[in-house]
């Protein structure tokens, strides 16, 4: 009858024990596993498609091509959210041409830089859909065969913005994903000639890339 009660009271007090411990399990918050802290300056490299509508006074000229660049940058992640600064400067292969009835033109964006923003939230810790958004500056060229020809190359300074998406592939290197919109308004091309004219000069582009985390 004693080792009834004292195998009872062993099993209590084990039961309350085990009880005890599941309670702590459930209210001790759980570590986010393979988290990794996304604050600090990064640099990498980039490559895509652009894509744009430009049309001159002698037909669509449709510039598109590939680009490619680097870009650095610095983040600050706040647990629930991310804030961040980012510079890119990009080679461009964007070009189109038309042939007119008097005249064949053509346009090119020869290279373009960006600062923007981001900002985003972490899923899982190694996931970060973000949006950016602040100024592109960049050189535009173009020719036109009228009257004998002419040239021209100006520098123009817009907007930039877009969506993208960055993954940990590990605690040092990322990939990301990015649709960027660049627009520098309507800018003038042959400037102070007969053939002067204002072009919309805006793009949309692909881009994908690789970070390293300092």
């Amino acid at each position: 009858m004693r080792l009834l009660s004292a195998a009872t009271a062993i099993a209590l007090i084990g039961f309350t024990g085990v009880a005890t411990a599941a309670d702590l399990i459930v209210d001790e918050p759980m570590a986010q596993p393979g988290y990794v802290d996304w604050s600090g300056f990064y640099a990498g490299i980039n490559g895509g498609y652009g894509l744009s509508d430009a049309t001159s006074v002698i037909g669509p000229l449709n510039p598109a091509g590939a680009i490619a660049g680097v870009q650095a940058g610095f983040n600050y992640d706040a647990d629930k959210f991310l804030v961040g600064v980012e510079g890119d400067l990009q080679w461009s292969g964007v070009k189109g041409s038309h042939a007119g009835a008097i005249a064949t033109g053509t346009a090119s964006l020869d290279y373009f830089g960006t600062l923007r923003l981001r900002g985003g939230i972490p899923i899982e810790g190694r996931t970060l859909p973000y949006i950016t958004a602040g100024l592109s500056y960049g050189q535009l060229s173009g020719t036109s065969t009228f009257g004998g020809g002419y040239t021209t190359s100006t520098g123009a300074l817009g907007f930039a913005g877009g969506v993208g998406a960055e993954f940990l592939l590990t605690d040092a290197l990322t990939l990301k994903a990015e649709y960027l919109y660049v627009d520098y308004g309507d800018v003038t091309f042959f400037s102070g000639t007969p053939i002067e004219e204002k072009i919309r000069s805006r793009m949309g582009a692909l881009r994908v890339g690789l970070n390293y985390k300092f």
